[in-house]
């Protein structure tokens, strides 16, 4: 059988349909002019970041200021963000710092009030470059910190990496080797999953600068080739292979295996010298001349050689590598022994050192000079300790420095991992609070619903008692009756048939014979009849009363509950009905329930009322109620005090079930009267299995 449908559901869903529709046009519409917005904003934005040679310095910083003033006008803080993002960076690579460190700064607290995560990390990373620019070390090392805490905690592992690896380099810098493996080690276990061979080559070869610092030759050996496996991955170019190079040719150098390394920077200039930058050529040769001899090999061209690299050190302004080259030129002639030559050229090592802050090629310059220029020998001992002082205290200070970040750091992630714990402590509470409670709610419905069980078990047993009191109460009636027609039965035999009987046969004699003494008898004979016919009148009299009188087997189980109850406890009862009505045709159901909700309000008139006397009283209203009272003389309660029991709580489920109502009205000293109206055709009043015709007479 299909169910009918349902046209207003099907309306309500097609209009909600409609709606969404429309809804979804509008959302549609207003999308894209935001997308429109933005496109605008970017491309404006663009158009002033964007550096060409076309433009000096001055228009540029002219471009970004309009650029910013943009940016600040944006309602949206992502998008504003965003821009101060870009436009700090463009400062960045201007050198602009005054106005990098402003729109640098605001970057950073709008990023981090709106929690955008990527521009706030990003914003720390273009810090820690400015600060590495001015070798500002310890102040680069923290917001590399930062940046790469906020990488972690979005789960961006390869930024995380590289984070990692530019605080490994700063630490190299200042010789925190130490730390700065630990550091490396880290990058390079979240790159290596990510394929990242740029990034890879990058770390080995700074872990080989690490390791040679720690005097770990074959360790920084190792890095380094790792480093030029990875350079082959991403393309080996003529610089980075002679940057790998040069670094193991160096290791090897200071091991004192000059021999080696002379080898290594031969193949350097003999793979592609023409494709090497003037730079790396200059190294490259510079380190090659000092191995030879070193090493004693070819030292007739040397000279040339170490000229040759100062030469294009100092066209290129390498001021760095013109100090390396002087200092290698001064050993050369030392190992000569022009002693003269060699002190003027480690002066301008000394020098140039100096200017270009090359603190270890000072050191050098400084330990040099004490062996070369013995009567300032105690002078330059004195620059060399101060310098090695204070380098040593600095170096102390930023390795401190970065053991302090570290520890904060690994505090604040000790910090979210127990705030993580406890999160996961808190939810799992709530869980098993949750269940608690789920159970416990089975646990009580179902004792409910078993309460609710064992309660209709009870009112069935107990409809079942009532029902048998009824059939017992209807058997004694049968059994009345029965009586009543056996001794009408006998009357009928024994007296009237016997005498009918005498009459016919006395009147078959006489009406052989017409004597006066006959008819005298006939006479008497007629008078016999006329008192038999008499003695049958009353007789079918009585029959006639017995089949007519009302036998009501109800209102006799009530009269008998009463009855018992007085007897029991002392409880004196008045009982008003109405007669003429047939109470056993009321429905089973309300006489079953009716019968129940009497002996209960009994049970509290002697329990709880302490009641002498009560009365019962049914009255028929229109043929359709049926109302119920039922009144005590007790000691009455008041009723806002008065909790609802068992029986109370049993009184009005019966009288709902037969679909009645029900009210008590009490006052101390006054008693109790309870009132029941019942329909007597309710719809509610079902019928059971028992068969109502059972309550009525045959």
């Amino acid at each position: 059988m299909y169910a009918k449908p349902n046209l207003k559901l099907f309306a309500f869903l097609s209009f909600l349909a409609l709606q969404v529709l429309c809804l979804s046009n509008c959302t549609g519409n207003n999308s894209q002019k935001v997308r429109q917005s933005i496109s605008q904003t970017n491309d404006s934005i663009g158009y002033w970041l964007k550096k060409s040679n076309e433009i000096s310095d001055t228009e540029y910083r002219n471009r970004l200021r309009k650029a910013y003033d943009w940016a600040i006008g944006e309602k949206d803080d992502s998008l504003r963000s965003h821009y101060f993002s870009r436009i700090s960076y463009a400062y960045l690579q201007l050198n602009d710092s005054l106005d990098f460190r402003k729109t640098n700064k605001t970057t950073i607290a709008l990023a981090k009030k709106i929690k955008d995560t990527a521009t706030h990390a990003a914003a720390h990373w273009d810090l820690a470059a400015f600060f590495r620019r001015y070798a500002v070390q310890d102040s680069a090392y923290y917001h590399y910190a930062e940046a790469q805490k906020l990488y972690a905690e979005s789960n961006n592992d390869f930024y995380a990496g590289r984070m990692l690896y530019n605080m490994g380099k700063v630490q190299a810098d200042v010789k925190d080797f130490t730390g700065s493996e630990i550091n490396l080690i880290r990058a390079i276990e979240l790159l290596k999953p990510l394929d990242k061979n740029e990034q890879l080559y990058r770390c080995y070869n700074v872990l080989g600068i690490v390791s040679k610092g720690l005097k770990e030759y074959g360790n920084a050996i190792d890095y380094y080739q790792k480093a030029l496996q990875y350079a082959n991955e991403v393309g080996l170019t003529p610089s980075r292979f002679s940057t790998i190079q040069n670094n193991i040719g160096v290791v090897y150098q200071e091991k004192g295996e000059h021999a080696k390394a002379v080898a290594i920077f031969n193949e350097v200039l003999n793979r592609d010298n023409l494709s090497l930058s003037p730079e790396d050529y200059a190294r490259t040769l510079d380190n090659l001349a000092y191995n030879q001899f070193k090493a004693g090999i070819n030292e007739e061209g040397v000279q040339e050689k170490l000229k040759r690299a100062l030469q294009i050190r100092d066209s290129i302004q390498d001021i760095t590598g013109v100090a390396g080259s002087y200092f290698s030129l001064a050993e050369f002639y030392l190992h000569q022994n022009d002693s003269t030559k060699a002190l003027e050229t480690a002066l301008k090592a000394r020098n140039f050192a100096e200017e270009s802050s090359n603190n270890e090629r000072l050191l050098q310059a400084f330990e040099l000079l004490a062996r070369l220029d013995p009567k300032n020998a105690v002078i330059h001992a004195e620059s060399y300790i101060k310098l090695n002082d204070s380098l040593q205290q600095d170096e102390r200070k930023a390795r401190n420095k970065f053991a302090r970040i570290r520890f904060e750091t690994n505090e604040t992630i000790e910090q979210n991992r127990l705030l993580a714990q406890q999160k996961q402590l808190w939810v799992g509470i709530a869980v098993a609070l949750l269940l608690m409670a789920l159970a416990a709610f089975l646990f009580i419905d179902q004792r409910v619903k078993n309460q609710k069980l064992r309660f209709q078990r009870e009112q069935q047993a107990s409809n079942e008692k009532i029902f048998n009191l009824l059939l017992e109460q209807k058997q004694k009636v049968e059994e009345g009756k029965k009586i009543a027609q056996k001794r009408i039965s006998e009357e009928l035999h024994d007296g009237v048939q016997g005498r009918i009987q005498g009459v016919r046969m006395l009147l078959t004699g006489l009406n052989k014979r017409n004597t006066p003494e006959a008819i005298e008898e006939r006479s008497e004979a007629i008078k016999e009849l006329q008192d038999i016919q008499e003695e049958v009148r009353v007789i079918s009299h009585e029959l006639s009363h017995a089949a007519y009188q009302k036998i009501h087997n109800f209102i006799n189980t009530i009269e008998e509950l009463l009855r018992d109850v007085q007897t029991s406890a002392q409880l004196q009862y008045t009982f008003e009905y109405d007669e003429n009505f047939d109470w056993d045709m009321l429905n089973s159901d309300i006489k079953v329930n009716l019968y129940r909700v009497i002996q209960e309000s009994l049970q509290n008139c002697v329990k709880h009322a302490k009641a002498g006397n009560v009365k019962v009283r049914f009255e028929i209203e229109n043929d359709q109620m049926l109302n119920v009272s039922i009144a005590d003389d007790g000691k009455g309660f008041e009723i806002r005090k008065g909790k609802k029991g068992i029986g109370l709580r049993n009184i009005a489920s019966r009288i709902e079930k037969i679909g009645g109502d029900w009210d008590i009205g009490s006052s101390i000293g006054k008693g109790t009267t309870v009132s029941f109206s019942i329909p007597i055709l309710s719809s509610k009043a079902g019928e059971d299995a028992i068969n109502e015709k059972e309550f009525q007479e045959a």
